[in-house]
């Protein structure tokens, strides 16, 4: 009888070990698949701040000569 039990024991842990690795396998393929979205809105981010930038250029203007 004890035997079994711990029979049980080690196949319980087996799966254990199996559910945290597909846990750990998930979250990887999530990261995967987030990360074309990420690269997207960061794009979209730089691009936001070259407009900004540009826009802002048009605003300043070239001093005559140097201040100092």
């Amino acid at each position: 009888m004890f035997e079994r039990a711990r029979q049980l024991s080690n196949k319980a842990e087996v799966h254990y070990r199996d559910i945290i690795k597909l846990e750990a396998s998930v979250t990887d393929s999530n990261w995967f698949r987030d990360l074309p979205n990420l690269v997207a809105d960061q794009g979209d981010m730089v691009d936001s701040i070259e407009h900004n930038v540009s826009i802002t250029m048009d605003y300043v203007e070239v001093p005559a000569k140097d201040p100092v």
